[in-house]
């Protein structure tokens, strides 16, 4: 029983690596999308972060030097309200030269009662006292409730438990007998001058064991703001200081009145309208920092009047923390600082409209970057395979060419050596059939000759280092040329050879021998693949400032398919092998190489079973172009 032999199939490693391209590309593809997730998470985590952290600093900055001036203008603790008031100037101006941001109070007003109604004083700094003033029209308003606040009648005197000045410190060991205090019944905010309004009442306190007792009608501080210097200077100071990276800011801010959002009061770009929804994080501001409050009145100590006899700095700052007290023992709310979350609302969102939208942009500029990395990384893999393929295919066919040329060499020798061989032995005597061998090896030389050529022609181009020798030249003198040179293959397959060659001459910057050799090769190409057809066109004329060189035949035709290919070397169609036509497949890369070396280009159309036709397209030149070689 006779065996069969299985031949089992081995997978290249170019197909192992393909494989595994493809199972790697993909993979990496999902991995890339769900780490660019997370990346994307984790940087819009610490954006809002660190967008959290700057807003809050500008409120804890802003809000401070508010706080600072809260302080730093209270009144004195004296014995008089008098005499309070006549310190007053002399701390204005240590409070200016301490405090970092001065030209944030544009004026200093005083309000008390007076026959007849209120009376409104302001702060003359050059003069060093308080003179009458007329009221502001943006202090109407305020004008208003003060006004109320005066006239109404008073409930009597608010008392306070000496424990209570005592509950958070050891208590001191003097304590004036009168002095000044600081209240306010909600806010001492403003918000829409803006000012600081700070009633001041009279502080008694009885003798050994008593209560402190708090009298009289209030008058006011009014602290009034600079809101020029605060949009102009002071804000966007801070928002350079949190916000920017570079010349601009990374934030666009808006600050609005926190009782009424239409009203504006500062944009960072004015073309950005920002809304509470739609912001990335909104601050309040303008409030009292009670937070603040001990260290601002430690910093500023230094800087306040020496301290009176048997006063101590642990009174005042005992003191400071009982105004600011909210507990339920203390009696009367007169001495209530209360906490408020901040008068202006500040929006900040990011220039590029969004945090999101940010993080989103980034995400796509890394996905973008990432897909175009792997889609790259898959066409090089497309590109390697298709020249390895290509480079296996030129393997083969320059095995085929070895083949071929072999076979061609062989049968040219062989004719040679045996009519050698006849002849020297004498075997041929007639004359005429001496003759004849002499011809047959002269025709097969020729083919040797010629098959050498091509092969010598084509290693030079492959090479890189063909030069040619161009001047100007005839195109006619160059087809008469070629012509000549195929003389003995057109006689001998019987063909008729047509020209249409344009009357006026047809001057080309060219090597005369090799375009000879590239016209040559289309003629004996035309020859070869005629088939039963006897006849060439030979045509040469202009067409814009190209000259064209056509050969045309009539003969087998070239299948759609194959003509992308024609001009690779080795090529030889199914038809041509099937039909056993002898050739090596180097002619048309040859005529392709020295065309494209003259700076032009050879195009062909064929119609299977109707012939084909190439044509040589060759910059047109006149006689005075000058020769070289490149």
């Amino acid at each position: 029983m006779a065996g069969v032999n299985h031949r089992m199939w081995k997978p290249s490693a170019m197909f192992l690596l393909v494989a595994a391209m493809l199972v790697m590309l993909p993979s990496l593809a999902v991995l890339q999308y769900r780490w660019s997730g997370q990346v994307s998470q984790s940087e819009r985590d610490r954006m809002q972060a660190n967008l959290r952290t700057g807003a809050g600093r500008f409120k804890q900055d802003f809000d401070r030097e508010i706080t600072r001036i809260f302080l730093g203008l209270q009144p004195d603790e004296a014995d008089s309200m008098e005499a309070a008031l006549y310190l007053y100037p002399e701390r204005f101006r240590r409070w200016q030269s301490a405090a970092p941001y001065p030209r944030l109070v544009r004026d200093v007003f005083k309000v008390e009662a007076g026959e007849g109604g209120i009376r409104l004083t302001r702060l003359d700094d050059s003069a060093s006292r308080f003179e009458p003033a007329v009221w502001p029209e943006e202090m109407s308003l305020l004008r208003e409730r003060i006004e109320k606040d005066i006239q109404a009648p008073s409930s009597g005197p608010a008392h306070i438990n000496e424990d209570v000045f005592i509950s958070r410190a050891p208590p001191p060991p003097h304590m004036p007998r009168a002095g000044v205090m600081v209240q306010t019944a909600a806010s001492p905010i403003v918000e829409d001058i803006p000012a600081l309004v700070m009633p001041i009442r009279r502080i008694e306190r009885p003798p050994e064991g008593g209560r402190i007792k708090i009298s009289g009608s209030p008058s006011f501080m009014i602290i009034r703001l600079d809101i020029d210097y605060i949009k102009n200077e002071f804000i966007p100071e801070l928002a350079r200081r949190y916000f920017s990276s570079g010349e601009d800011l990374d934030y666009n801010l808006t600050v609005v009145n926190g009782r009424d959002a239409n009203r504006v009061i500062y944009q960072s770009d004015q073309g950005a309208v920002i809304s509470s929804s739609a912001s990335d994080a909104t601050v309040g501001i303008l409030a009292i920092r009670h937070e603040d409050l001990d260290s601002i009145q430690r910093e500023m100590l230094p800087s306040t009047r020496p301290l009176a006899k048997g006063e101590s700095r642990e009174f005042r700052q005992m003191t400071l923390r009982v105004f600011s007290n909210t507990s339920k023992d203390m009696p009367g709310r007169l001495i209530t600082v209360n906490p408020t979350e901040g008068a202006w609302q500040v929006m900040f969102k990011h220039r590029a409209g969004s945090l999101e939208a940010v993080v989103a942009g980034a995400r796509r500029r890394n996905l973008i970057l990432s897909f175009g990395i792997l889609v790259i990384l898959a066409a090089s893999m497309v590109m390697v395979v298709i020249s390895t393929r290509r480079a296996q295919r030129l393997a083969r066919r320059q095995m085929e060419f070895v083949a071929g040329v072999s076979h061609e060499l062989r049968t040219p020798l062989a004719v040679i050596s045996s009519a050698a061989e006849n002849l020297a032995d004498g075997v041929i005597n007639d004359n005429r059939r001496v003759q004849q061998y002499g011809t047959l090896i002269k025709g097969e030389s020729r083919r040797l000759t010629e098959m050498v050529e091509q092969v010598l022609e084509f290693a030079g181009a492959e090479s890189g280092r063909k030069s040619y020798d161009l001047r100007p030249v005839e195109v006619a003198e160059l087809i008469e040329n070629a012509v000549q040179a195929c003389r003995s293959q057109i006689e001998e397959a019987g063909f008729d050879i047509e020209r249409e060659i344009a009357r006026q001459p047809l001057m080309v910057r060219a090597d005369p021998s090799t375009i000879t050799r590239a016209i040559q090769n289309l003629i004996i190409n035309a020859i070869k693949y005629s088939g039963s057809s006897r006849w060439i066109k030979i045509r040469a004329g202009q067409s814009g400032d190209h000259t064209l060189i056509t050969v045309e035949d009539r003969g087998i035709g070239i299948a759609p398919d194959e003509l992308p290919h024609i001009f690779e070397p080795f090529r030889r169609g199914r038809d041509v092998i099937s039909a056993q036509i002898h050739g090596n497949g180097l002619g048309l890369s040859l005529v392709k190489n020295i065309i494209e070396g003259h700076g032009g280009q050879v195009t062909v159309e064929s119609t299977p079973g109707r012939g084909s036709s190439f044509s040589i397209h060759l910059k047109k030149s006149g006689e005075s172009d000058e020769s070289g070689i490149i």
